[in-house]
C-alpha cells in the first residue's frame, strides 16, 4: 500500500511543479504561499469559517499589502518603470519540462527502467532481423522455383523453334521437287487437252 502512495504522490508533486514551471512562476514562491495557507487554517481551527470566506480574507490581505506598496511608491518621489514581460518562453520550456516530468514518472509507475527497455529494444530490433531474414528466403527460394520453371519453359520452346526450323528446312527442299510434279502434270494435262480435241 505504501507504494502506490508513494508513487501516486510522486505524479502529483510532478504534476504541480510542471504546471507552476509552465505558468512560469517560481516554485519557492508558489511553496511557501502554499504553506502560509496552511498554517493560517491550522491555526485559526475555527470550523465555523468556511473556505470562500478564508478566501476572501486571503484575498483581502494582498489587496492591502498592494495598496501599501502603491503608496510607498507614491510617496517617494522616485520614477516608477513597470516592466512586463513575455513569458512564451518560459512557457514553452515549462511544457517541456512537464512533459518529460510526467513521462518519466509514468514510466516509473509502470516499474519500467531504462536497461529494460533497452533490452526490448534490443530483442525488437533481433526479431524485425530475423523476421526480414525468414522473408528474404521466401523470396529467394520463390525466385529459384520461378527461375526453374522459367527455364524449362525456355527450353521447351527452345525445342520447338529448332522443331519448326527443321520442318521449315524439310518443306523448302520439298518445294522445288513439288513445282516439278505440278509442270510435268501441267504439260499431261495439255497433251491430254489436244488428244481429246484431235478426235
Amino acid at each position: 500500500m505504501a507504494l502506490p502512495l508513494a508513487k501516486l504522490t510522486f505524479v502529483l508533486g510532478a504534476g504541480y511543479v510542471g504546471t507552476v514551471l509552465a505558468k512560469g512562476g517560481r516554485l519557492s514562491d508558489n511553496l511557501s504561499g502554499a504553506m502560509k495557507n496552511i498554517l493560517n487554517l491550522t491555526e485559526q481551527g475555527d470550523s465555523s469559517l468556511s473556505f470562500s470566506k478564508h478566501k476572501n480574507e486571503v484575498l483581502m490581505q494582498q489587496i492591502n499589502s498592494l495598496r501599501n506598496e502603491l503608496q510607498l511608491f507614491a510617496s517617494s518621489n522616485r520614477c516608477i518603470t513597470i516592466v512586463t514581460e513575455s513569458r512564451s518562453g518560459a512557457r514553452k520550456y515549462g511544457l517541456v519540462v512537464l512533459v518529460i516530468v510526467f513521462g518519466s514518472g509514468c514510466i516509473w509507475w509502470k516499474g519500467i527502467k531504462i536497461p529494460d527497455m533497452m533490452f526490448t529494444t534490443r530483442r525488437g530490433l533481433n526479431d524485425a532481423c530475423a523476421s526480414v531474414a525468414k522473408q528474404l528466403e521466401t523470396v529467394y527460394s520463390s525466385i529459384a522455383v520461378v527461375k526453374k520453371h522459367l527455364s524449362t519453359r525456355i527450353n521447351l520452346v527452345d525445342s520447338k523453334v529448332n522443331e519448326c526450323l527443321d520442318n521449315t528446312s524439310s518443306i523448302k527442299d520439298d518445294v522445288p521437287l513439288l513445282r516439278g510434279d505440278l509442270n510435268q502434270i501441267g504439260t499431261d494435262v495439255q497433251f491430254i487437252h489436244h488428244t481429246v480435241q484431235f478426235w
